[in-house]
This record gives C-alpha cells, sequence and structure tokens, in this order.
C-alpha cells in the first residue's frame, strides 16, 4: 500500500508472511499452517485497509511463496514483496539471480512481483554484475521495484551509483531491522536512504517480542516460542539477537514510564516507530514489516500501529531518546547507562579528549549510576581519562526511584532530559566531538540492520549488533 500526500491517515505496514507455511513446516518457524486461517488474516488486513505482504525465496524451508500462491494473492489485488538470499559465494551471480526470481515467480504463480529485493549481499561477485541481472529481469517485465536488503549504507550508495552510470533500473526501497532497542540504521543508511530517495521498511518492530512484554529476562521459555531450544536454528538466530542483559535493562526503564499511563509495551514500540522514530511513516513512505502467530495478533498488531504518538511523560521518562543507538552492546559501558551525554563522556576520555570541566563530571555520574543500577561500568576512567571517581553521595535508592538517568548537563548548561525522547523531533546533540565519533565508529563495526555478510568482513555501520551467522538473515524472522 503506497501513501503519499499530507492526508495519509494511516501507516504503511506490509504483512510478514516467514511465520505462515503448509501443515510439517512449523521446524522452519511457520506458526500459522491452516490455509483457512492465512485467508483469514489476508481478508482482515484488507479490510483494514492494507494490501502489502512481504516473502522470501527462503522462508519456510522454500515452502512459502507456493502456499501463498493458494491465497489466490493476485485476485485479491496484494502488493506482494519477495527476495533472494545469497546463501553462499556465487549466488548473486548474473545466472543464478535470473534463475531464482524465476523460480519465485513460478511458485507464487505470477508473472511478475511488485518489489524484488536483494536480500543480502554477496561480495564474492561484483555488483555490477548482480545489477546487471537484475535489470535485464526489470526490462523483462519480472518486478516493478528494486529493494536491498542488509547491505551497508556504502554498498547501496554504490549500486545506485552504478545504475545511474548504467541507465539501470535503480533499487528504491530499503528493507532493514529496526526498533528502540536495534538502531544501528540511524546514522548511516538512513541518511543514506534519503539521499537517495529510498522508501524505509523495517522488520522485528518488536524487537523479536522482546518488547511484547513476554520475555523479562535470558531464560529460555519452557512453552517453546521463538527463542526455545526446540528450534535449533531460529531459536539460536534470535536469542543471538535480542537475548541481551542491556535489553532486559531497558524494559525495566520502559516499563514504569508505560504502567503509569496504562500503556503496553507492544503499543508504544508501535507508536513510538510510526511518530518519534528515525522513520518518516506518517509524512513519508517509510513502513513496517510485521509478523504474526495468530489473527488477534494482527488485530492487535494494527490497533497498536493506528494509533497517535506517544504521550509527552512517556517520552521523557522512557528509554528512547539516543540509548539504543545499535541495540545490543552487551559489554558496552558506553550505552549501559542509557544516555547520549554519557556515551560521549566516555567516547572522549576514549580518544583521550576529556574536557576537565565537563567530561570527567559526566563520566563520573555514569559510573554512580551503574553501581546504583547494578551495571558494570567496565572501563578505568582513572587511568584513561587521568582523572580520579569521587564516592557519589546519590544513593541507590534514588538513582532506582529514577528508573535510569534523566538530565544531564552539558558544557553549555543545556539539560538532556530523557530516557525516551523523540530522535525526530529533538535537536540531535552537536557536542559529541569528531575524536568521538572517530573512536566509536572505528571501534564499533556490525553488519547492518542484522545483516550477515556473505563474504568478507561486515562493514562498519554502528555498534555492534552481536555475532550473526548466514542463517540469521536467510531466517530473517519479520516479527
Amino acid at each position: 500500500m503506497t501513501m503519499t500526500g499530507t492526508a495519509k491517515t494511516k501507516p504503511r505496514v506490509s504483512l510478514g508472511l516467514l511465520t505462515f507455511g503448509p501443515e510439517g513446516s512449523e521446524t522452519y518457524g511457520s506458526r500459522i499452517t491452516s490455509l483457512d486461517t492465512f485467508n483469514q488474516c489476508l481478508d482482515y488486513l484488507q479490510s483494514r485497509g492494507y494490501t502489502e505482504v512481504d516473502t522470501a525465496r527462503t522462508y519456510v524451508g522454500g515452502q512459502q511463496e507456493g502456499w501463498t500462491r493458494q491465497t489466490n494473492w493476485r485476485e485479491r489485488n496484494l502488493t506482494l514483496a519477495t527476495k533472494w538470499y545469497p546463501y553462499k559465494p556465487g549466488d548473486h551471480s548474473k545466472a543464478t539471480v535470473k534463475e531464482n526470481l524465476n523460480k519465485s515467480l513460478s511458485e507464487l504463480g505470477s508473472d511478475n512481483v511488485d518489489i524484488f529485493y536483494l536480500h543480502a549481499p554477496d561480495r564474492s561477485v561484483p555488483f555490477q554484475e548482480t545489477l546487471e541481472a537484475c535489470n535485464e529481469l526489470y526490462q523483462e517485465g519480472k518486478f516493478k521495484k528494486l529493494g536491498l536488503s542488509n547491505y551497508a549504507a556504502w554498498e547501496v550508495a554504490e549500486l545506485c551509483t552504478i545504475a545511474d552510470q548504467k541507465g539501470w533500473v535503480k533499487p528504491s526501497v530499503y528493507q532493514a531491522m529496526y526498533n528502540c532497542l536495534t538502531r544501528a540504521i540511524e546514522e548511516e543508511l538512513v541518511p543514506c536512504c534519503r539521499k537517495l530517495g529510498m522508501d524505509i521498511l523495517v522488520y522485528n518492530p518488536l524487537a523479536g517480542g522482546v518488547l511484547s512484554g513476554r520475555y523479562k529476562s535470558k531464560e529460555i521459555p519452557a512453552d517453546g516460542g521463538r527463542y526455545s531450544t526446540q528450534d535449533p536454528v531460529i531459536g539460536a538466530m534470535y536469542r543471538d539477537r535480542y537475548f541481551k542483559d542491556v535489553n532486559f535493562e531497558a524494559l525495566k526503564v520502559i516499563q514504569p514510564a508505560a504502567d503509569k499511563l496504562g500503556l503496553t509495551l507492544l503499543e508504544i514500540a508501535f507508536r513510538w516507530l510510526v511518530h518519534h522514530s528515525k522513520l518518516k511513516v506518517m509524512d513519508g513512505n517509510d513502513g513496517l514489516v510485521i509478523g504474526i502467530s495468530s489473527l488477534s495478533q494482527l488485530e492487535s498488531n494494527l490497533d497498536n500501529v493506528e494509533k497517535g504518538p506517544l504521550p509527552e511523560e512517556v517520552l521523557e521518562n522512557g528509554c528512547f531518546d539516543d540509548s539504543f543507538p545499535g541495540g545490543s552492546c552487551t559489554n558496552d559501558p558506553a550505552c549501559m547507562c542509557t544516555q547520549k551525554k554519557y556515551r560521549e563522556a566516555y567516547f572522549c576520555c576514549m580518544a583521550k579528549k576529556c574536557d576537565s570541566d565537563v567530561m570527567p563530571e559526566s563520566v563520573e555520574r555514569q559510573h554512580t549510576e551503574c553501581q546504583a543500577r547494578n551495571l558494570d561500568f567496565t572501563f578505568d576512567a582513572e587511568k584513561v581519562c587521568g582523572i580520579k571517581l569521587e564516592a557519589s553521595s546519590t544513593s541507590a535508592a534514588e538513582s532506582t526511584t529514577r528508573g535510569a538517568i534523566t538530565t544531564s548537563h552539558s558544557s553549555d548548561g543545556s539539560s538532556a532530559t530523557s530516557v525516551l525522547a523523540s530522535t525526530t523531533s529533538d535537536a540531535e546533540s552537536t557536542s559529541s566531538t569528531e575524536a568521538a565519533k572517530s573512536a566509536s565508529s572505528t571501534a564499533q563495526e556490525s553488519p547492518t540492520g542484522g545483516a550477515a555478510p556473505v563474504t568478507d568482513s561486515a562493514p562498519r555501520l554502528g555498534p555492534p549488533l552481536g555475532v550473526l551467522s548466514m542463517l540469521f538473515i536467510a531466517v530473517g524472522m519479520v516479527i
């Protein structure tokens, strides 16, 4: 569903089909295995005014597209996107790309799809060769828009430059992992896509269910679910992706703010993405890919994405400002205490660029706050910065009552209040030095949006997201 103009009243939503598969496909992650239920979900989706669905050649062990064909999606006038993921080096060769899109079309029972994504980069094949294959498929009418997923920002720019130079079809949409706990795309990919005029669709809006409130710790649930050891592929993938101490610490900050106003974590997560994140959902054509395990879950998710902006009180006392720039920074004291100012202090110190009047105070506050919340502050401030941290008069009880650091003061006297302030409405702090940025970006390398590179080393895109395997994105859960 493409929506443009100022009269937009609904966000752009695409239903992810990874969890839809025929009976017997549960080991591949499917949770809706009844064709009747599948059709009921599509009926409901369309009754709410949404028409986009998202699948991939690899979903449900290669069975998803064929099962979607049985819903008569074309007769329903649905807009469908599919993807081809490079399992091994060479899978994005010209011949293999063409072979697999044609296979997708055969499975889907269609001459074309609306969006064809390159699911992740295959760096063993020259991008020009891959793009040439896409252009020939486009000229044959096999797809309407070309998309990229899980590419580095510089790779997106390179592909678009090649397309411009050759006069070939140009990527116009990007799909990435993004939520309030996983924000690596904000620093480079989002500005890159804006510059190139690309829409952004994001998957994992609920951080794999962590933001649903169901999971409170890294303890593996006994009743199955995506984190269970019963599913050796998806379970391991999601535990590696989201079962991080820092994520559960974040929930302890968000939950009190939610409880006070009678809000759920789930609706806060959706409303933040739609109204307060770096996305342009209501004032552009960005959108969310949502996954479900039941019809009732679809109903609830659509209700929540259609709600308005979050109350200011939630934004001020929650944890969505710049607290989690890239998500899972498990051992990174620069984000363990959820405040951008303290991260800046940390990185300035690491670069040996401390401001004697301001930065040591910020570092000391971070140290105190970490102690109060029983978190490890693991770098030696005295050794690195040449300062000595004095005992603080702030009690653990006071800090715990506040839940998280809520105010820090910069050298110009301004305050950074919040742990959940909007990333779009507030002016981003300019107090961090180039040295700080350099130290941060040099030390923190991760593939974008949680992608696993097929070949070569991962490009720098932001804070680390953890160790990810190729199966990580090949499976690509969308909840």
